[in-house]
């Protein structure tokens, strides 16, 4: 998974911006690459995901142990190198981080639903030639309603019958075995 994970990431990292902003109008696109990240780095994705302001980096870092500083530090990375973030003030150390605006509000779109449906934002425009009325959905589903009651109910009674046909079987040979035992003693 990492081989893959780093050879995707090797590839976006060299897609220029204006391509990479047309991927991040694309949901599951978007969803792709956050399946994709390291852990840390989608646990800052999904806090910053309904957040519309910068965070500042201090506050960030206040999420993660002192002592797991150099995970945090590589979430950071392949949040910039993917561009999935930007520093708002130009200072490293102190600032704000803000989600990719395209990008936040796709994955939004991919984990909640709404949107445009996935055909409709390729410019599909076909009509589905075998594309059924809502009458015949109704129909077909209650026929099939049936046939399933019509099954578990005749295997109800089919299970009673051959549990009728098997008791006085078992209820003979318990008298014979009794009879043959009394016999014997």
């Amino acid at each position: 998974m990492t081989a893959h994970r780093s050879s995707i990431f090797d590839y976006l990292r060299n897609v220029d911006i204006l391509m990479m902003d047309g991927l991040y109008t694309h949901p599951p696109t978007c969803l792709l690459i956050f399946r994709e990240l390291p852990e840390l780095a989608k646990h800052i994705v999904v806090r910053l995901l309904f957040i519309e302001q910068p965070i500042p980096k201090s506050v960030i870092s206040g999420w993660v142990e002192k002592s797991s500083q150099s995970l945090l530090t590589d979430a950071c990375k392949a949040l910039s190198d993917l561009r999935l973030w930007h520093s708002v003030d130009g200072s490293v150390a102190r600032g704000s981080w803000c989600l990719n605006k395209k990008y936040q509000e796709s994955l939004r779109i991919a984990l909640f639903g709404g949107g445009l449906p996935l055909l409709g934002d390729m410019g599909s425009s076909a009509v589905d030639k075998n594309s059924k009325s809502v009458e015949f959905l109704e129909s077909y589903a209650t026929e099939r309603w049936e046939v399933v009651g019509y099954q578990s109910f005749m295997g109800h009674l089919g299970i009673q019958t051959a549990f009728k046909t098997v008791q006085p079987n078992i209820q003979d040979a318990k008298s014979e075995n009794k009879s043959k035992f009394c016999q014997s003693h």
